[in-house]
């Protein structure tokens, strides 16, 4: 029960009555689970696999969408890849770029050189800008450029902030904010505020939730150490340094 229709350059396939595949021969590209694109692509080597995957695409080259809606809006980036439902849904212009999970990073238009693994991280970010997601909702907020979020919820909450490094089971999780910080272990970092007004952050935590899970305070500072379990935990302050089990705890100063 099958049907062929088409020339050597352009075929398309129906079986068990319902579009099945687009060749086209010309560019080598190839869309598996639909009929092809709703636009005549210009670029090569595109491959689609689900229901409106590479659905806008013209002139991109060498992307790969699977999974229903993947990479849909995606027109003219090259070399980007999404796995997942809705993966990239939005993109226009997406450069370099691997995301894999569903609704990663579905809302972002343009970009380049991000990695995104894990259900809807990067998911409302514009841009996705050099950001590493990797984890179930990492980043899943940001609007922030060259940030490491690896583990799960990890920086979840955080709406802006650049050039951060987050690792670690919700560690910086209700953050919204901050810049060139450092956070590592179990729910590090994972508080409100990251700086005081108008100071930029650059701060450094290593230990489980150092600084406080505390989520009901907003420590905040800039140009802080703090390495240990609970180091500078509900500090308030900037340019201090603590090493050691709950040092410098509340710290104000």
């Amino acid at each position: 029960n099958e049907i062929v229709i088409g020339t050597g350059a352009q075929t398309h396939l129906n079986m068990f009555g319902i579009p099945f595949a687009h060749w086209d021969a010309d560019a080598y590209n190839l869309w598996l689970g639909n009929d092809g694109p709703d636009v005549d692509p210009t670029g090569l080597f595109n491959l689609g696999i689900g229901r409106d995957t590479l659905n806008n695409a013209t002139s991109a080259n060498a992307c790969i969408a699977i999974g229903s809606g993947a990479l849909e809006l995606h027109q003219s980036g090259n070399n980007t890849i999404a796995i997942g439902v809705t993966a990239g849904q939005y993109s226009n212009n997406l450069w370099d770029t691997v995301l894999i999970g569903g609704s990663a990073a579905r809302r972002a238009t343009t970009g380049v050189g991000a990695v995104v693994v894990g259900y809807r991280g990067l998911q409302h970010a514009a841009n996705v800008g050099n950001n590493t997601a990797i984890g179930d909702s990492a980043l899943w907020h940001t609007q922030g450029i060259g940030n490491v979020a690896i583990g799960y919820v990890v920086a979840e909450g955080m709406s802006k902030g650049d050039i951060n490094i987050i690792i670690g089971k919700g560690a910086g999780r209700y953050r919204d904010d901050g810049d060139e910080n450092v956070y590592i272990g179990d729910l590090a970092g994972a508080i409100i505020s990251n700086s005081l007004p108008g100071q930029p952050g650059a701060n450094i935590g290593i230990g489980d939730a150092a600084p406080s899970d505390n989520i009901g305070s907003a420590p905040a500072g800039h140009r802080n150490v703090g390495v240990g379990i609970k180091s500078l935990g509900d500090a308030l302050g900037n340019k201090n340094a603590a090493l050691g089990h709950r040092s410098g705890l509340s710290l104000k100063g």
